[in-house]
């Protein structure tokens, strides 16, 4: 029994004894930690960098907007897509991104929009649209002759609104980078997926919706 209880005594020690195995039990432990905090300062940082590109995009965007500048070979509207593409190194696209300009007639109109159901989510308020019915069904048909005011390629059906001040017409900045002297609100907004559970968490959404927005006036130039 003596010898047995030494033996057993000095098994035990040995083992205390052993460290073999403990930096890989320390590793498994350690690195879901690890891991979790180094994608979620990735996260931070992507945050903070596509905020600040698209802050940067929107100025100079609206910067290009108030001079009424044509370029050749393109419009306005796709030239300021591009220049908002350069300034956020791709990120921010029509595709991609939201990027809107409203026209309003002076600064103290802009953001008193009345509420609207935005069907085709253009971020504008579309007034019914006509087309020819070919085949008789009561709707419309891809092919069939339409007049597409908003050049989104689809028939868009009128799309309801609040009448807050009952004038019979909806009341709210018009699709457009205006003409000279007009006021523009430039809006960009872009959705960023998280990746790991602790932004998640933090801000309660699988996916962050970025958004700026820059008030002008555009300069006067002469009518073309």
């Amino acid at each position: 029994m003596t010898m047995s209880r030494n033996g057993l005594l000095a098994s035990l020690r040995r083992l205390a004894g052993n460290r073999d195995g403990v930096t890989a039990v320390e590793m498994a432990l350690v690195s879901p930690i690890f891991f979790a905090f180094m994608i979620g300062t990735i996260e931070v940082a992507m945050v903070m960098f596509t905020n600040v590109a698209i802050e940067a995009a929107v100025r100079d965007a609206a910067r290009y907007g108030i001079t009424g500048s044509m370029p050749q070979g393109m419009t306005r509207e796709a030239q300021l897509l591009q220049i908002i593409a350069e300034r956020t190194l791709g990120l921010v696209s029509n595709k991609t991104g939201y990027v809107t300009t409203k026209v309003y007639p002076n600064f103290a109109s802009v953001g008193t929009d009345e509420q609207f159901t935005d069907l085709n989510g253009d971020g504008y308020r579309d007034a019914g649209e006509t087309y020819t019915d070919a085949n008789g069904n009561g709707q419309w048909d891809p092919g069939e002759q339409l007049d597409d005011s908003n050049g989104n390629g689809v028939w868009d059906a009128t799309e309801p609104y609040q009448d807050a001040n009952a004038n019979g017409q909806y009341d709210g900045g018009t699709s457009g980078m205006g003409q000279s002297g007009q006021v523009v609100l430039y809006t960009i907004s872009y959705q960023i997926p998280f990746i790991g559970p602790a932004l998640h968490d933090l801000f309660g959404v699988q996916v962050l919706t970025l958004s700026t927005r820059i008030v002008v006036r555009n300069e006067p130039w002469a009518s073309s």
